[in-house]
């Protein structure tokens, strides 16, 4: 097994590995559609919309990586996202 494929396979079994974290479908199972979108006394964003976020940020990551040409508008804050509402 060459170099690439060792660490392909280990990154493999990491993610595949629920102990680490939790899959998506197994953290709201429970969740009850009507409370997604509701924001807890004190706190500025409700659960879904901090989901929508990490969604948003690890699309923004992984465009980073494969376009060189989005680097300039990543950095420069484009603003793409600021006023997106993400509550359901």
């Amino acid at each position: 097994m060459d170099q690439h494929a060792a660490l392909r396979a280990c990154l493999a079994k990491t993610l595949d590995w629920q102990e680490a974290h939790a899959g998506f479908e197994k953290v709201v199972e429970a969740w009850p559609p009507k409370l997604r979108g509701t924001r807890l006394e004190g706190l500025p964003y409700s659960a879904w919309q901090l989901i929508e976020h990490m969604r948003l940020t690890q699309h923004d990551i992984l465009e980073f990586c494969r376009n060189p040409i989005s680097r300039t508008a990543m950095c420069m804050g484009d603003g793409d996202h600021e006023d997106r509402d993400a509550s359901m």
